[in-house]
């Protein structure tokens, strides 16, 4: 019989979960066979000892759980496999070491205790412990024994990447572009400085522009007009943040960091290419101006952070 404790950073990926967790009957079989894939579903249940092992596993480590979880504990997994039950720890913020020495000599020792003789077939037992701070979701891959409630909450993030190379060119659409502090996105007009109102020399609050998509919805159901986000000119499309709230912040879109300038209100360049109603519909709810702080890609899809 041997354990590790095992503790590390998290690298985020999607998450795949169960709300929660039974360990009796059908409801194990159906999530061991989650665990190896279908086609160890068979063999589990021609060989009763094996299923019989890991529903032991799973309800030792759920009796050991009792009274020992902690606030910032988020989920505890356990992953099996021949010969061997994971138990992960997901948490956010960091553990203090007296939390995890306590969690060692309590839920570690019993469930050790459990399984004391690999000869006759017990499982080798690991602990690892990782951080993942809430909203970001871990990748819960294994039967999960604990899963602590948390209200939803969406994450703004990124809809659309637009640039136009020229004034008069269409609006393209791109998967991913390259921020520059001081200049903009590449390959767009105001990047190159041939923007319709692009200063010289360059100025912060002309290197990059956001629209919200809910404000473009909104002005398109009040106005019945036929208007899009490529419309607006804008170069980014958000989704789930209120942008007017950003004036004068930092925040992250990915890896990038961003400072809100001021609002982009709409002008009567916009109104002469698309329809003059932007001008009242759109007023204080056409966007943000904002400074490109550091250098990176920013790709459709990225998490925004204040």
């Amino acid at each position: 019989m041997s354990i590790r404790v095992i503790r590390g950073p998290l690298r985020p990926v999607p998450w795949n979960s169960w709300a929660h967790s039974h360990t009796a009957g059908f409801r194990v079989v159906t999530r061991i066979a989650l665990v190896f894939g279908p086609a160890s579903l068979d063999g589990l249940l021609m060989n009763a000892s094996e299923l019989d092992l890991r529903a032991r596993v799973l309800l030792s480590v759920q009796r050991a759980l009792v009274g020992e979880v902690r606030p910032e504990m988020r989920y505890i997994e356990v992953i099996l496999s021949i010969g061997m039950a994971r138990i992960l720890v997901w948490h956010d913020g960091p553990l203090d070491p007296e939390t995890r020495d306590d969690f060692d000599a309590c839920v570690v020792t019993q469930v050790v205790a459990d399984f004391p003789d690999s000869a006759a077939g017990d499982p080798e037992i690991s602990f690892e412990f990782h951080r993942c701070d809430a909203p970001a979701k871990p990748p819960v891959t294994g039967v999960l024994v604990y899963g602590r409630h948390e209200p939803f909450v969406a994450q703004p993030q990124l809809a659309q990447i637009l640039i136009a190379a020229s004034p008069n060119a269409a609006m393209e659409s791109l998967e991913e572009v390259m921020a520059v502090p001081g200049k903009g996105l590449a390959g767009d007009r105001y990047f190159t400085g041939l923007g319709t109102f692009s200063p010289n020399p360059q100025k912060p609050d002309f290197e990059l522009t956001l629209i919200a998509s809910e404000q473009v919805r909104d002005f398109v159901t009040r106005t019945g007009l036929n208007f899009t986000a490529m419309d607006a000119r804008r170069n980014l499309v958000t989704e789930g943040i209120d942008l007017n709230g950003l004036v004068g912040k930092e925040f992250t879109i990915g890896a990038v960091r961003i400072r809100g300038i001021r609002l982009c209100e709409p002008c009567n360049y916009l109104a002469k290419i698309t329809h003059p109603e932007v001008l009242r519909g759109l007023v204080h709810r056409g966007g943000l101006r904002a400074a490109i702080l550091s250098e990176g890609v920013i790709r459709r899809g990225d998490w925004i952070r204040i």
